[in-house]
């Protein structure tokens, strides 16, 4: 008898390490994908008001970026289906494009040109062959292509990275951005690899960058925002989105174009028109790669390697799966040995979920500042507590 309680205590402990690290290889697959989980956005948004209310965050646009508007640029081009001429499509000025990358090219003193305007086949009009080739000839550049919208001129393929993001039936607000996708390295990716030298690799459904594991999928936490003009020292700041026509190239005579772009991270898009729904509110979707790209930067895709206090917060998370498991197998309960009924009630109260829910705010607002996902470990927990208490009333 004194050898078979051994070995259950053994089996417990055995189970308990596997499920804590069944949870943790769960999050990190999950977490790669670029899929919102039911409710996440509704979480997301709940937690970034807090933050806000904490005043610990702020809209903002770095100094080295420069924001380029075009959605009033427009011109009319040929749109053809099956190689024939059907009408015309309004689509971005591609002679005002051509105007500024042929200064820009010129200049070569920028950082980096984020060119989000799709050159979608079927739609050409009579700049293409010259803005094209510009395009395929530049340094540090990158544009957007999507998995079911092939280029109009394959010479554009080797500036093209992924620009898709990804939605559910149930949640279909954006969330979280994925930077590798379908094989193929996204925009903000493609910025990080050719101005650090840095990528993500992948080994079987491990992903590693700078040497250390990482994820791939990632929540977005926005610190680059256009959503309101932000107050300082008193005083509204606005925040400045310059338009390609009546702005940069109208004033090139005044501000000329090499100056304005010098060392800077040039993004050119449609703020106003290629909007998508976040947890922050509406946002452009060249903002949105921004953002992806400053957490490239900040390292906040990397799991191991990172600042002590992340590798120390999964280390605790770890062992509270550990604990916890242990706890359910053993037929722990808060309220079992409460004589009062009120705080037995209150107790019952205070399930798991409560506690990791705690654990989410406190991640995202706190110093740590991750975006951490509940619904694995409540999911399996709350499966275990159900198989505990069935096998231990018997």
């Amino acid at each position: 008898m004194k050898y078979n309680r051994k070995w259950w205590t053994g089996g417990k402990i055995a189970l308990s390490v596997a499920i804590s690290i069944l949870i943790t290889l769960a999050n990190y697959v999950v977490g790669n994908t670029s899929f919102p989980l039911p409710d996440e956005m509704k979480v997301l948004q709940s937690c970034d008001k807090l933050k806000k209310w904490c005043g610990q965050d702020r809209d903002s646009v770095p100094d080295e970026v420069m924001l380029i508007d075009v959605t009033y640029d427009k011109q009319l081009a040929d749109y053809n289906v099956n190689d024939m001429l059907v009408g015309e499509y309004a689509v971005t000025n591609r002679q005002k494009l051509l105007d500024f990358l042929t200064a820009a090219q010129r200049a070569d003193n920028y950082k980096y040109i984020m060119l989000d305007v799709i050159f979608e086949k079927g739609i050409s009009s009579p700049q293409d062959s010259a803005l094209f080739s510009l395009i395929a000839s530049m340094k540090r550049i990158v544009i957007p292509a999507h998995q079911d919208m092939p280029l109009e001129d394959s010479v554009l393929y080797c500036k093209a990275a992924n620009a898709d993001y990804t939605i559910t039936w149930e949640e279909t607000n954006f969330a979280r951005f994925q930077y590798i996708h379908d094989g193929m390295p996204s925009m903000p990716l493609r910025m990080y690899q050719e101005i650090y030298g840095d990528s993500i690799s992948k080994c079987g459904f491990l992903f590693f960058s700078r040497g250390w594991l990482c994820r791939n999928g990632i929540t977005l936490k926005m610190p680059v925002r256009l959503s309101a003009d932000t107050e300082e020292e008193g005083y509204m700041k606005k925040i400045n989105v310059l338009y390609l026509g009546s702005d940069v190239l109208a004033m090139d005579s005044i501000a000329p174009i090499s100056e304005e772009i010098k060392d800077k991270i040039v993004i050119i898009g449609s703020f106003n028109e290629d909007v998508h729904d976040t947890y922050a509110g509406l946002m452009p979707g060249s903002i949105i790669c921004l953002n992806a790209y400053y957490a490239l930067v900040h390292g906040e895709h990397v799991l191991l390697g990172r600042y002590g206090g992340v590798l120390v917060f999964y280390i605790f998370m770890l062992l509270l799966y550990f604990f916890i498991s242990m706890a359910y197998l053993n037929g722990f309960s808060l309220s079992a040995k409460i004589q009062n009924p009120w705080l037995k009630l209150l107790l019952s109260l205070i399930s798991i979920n409560v506690l990791f829910w705690i654990i989410a705010v406190l991640a995202y607002i706190l110093p740590l500042d991750l975006v951490y996902n509940v619904w694995i470990p409540i999911g399996i927990f709350s499966l275990l507590d159900f198989v505990a208490n069935i096998v231990n009333t018997k």
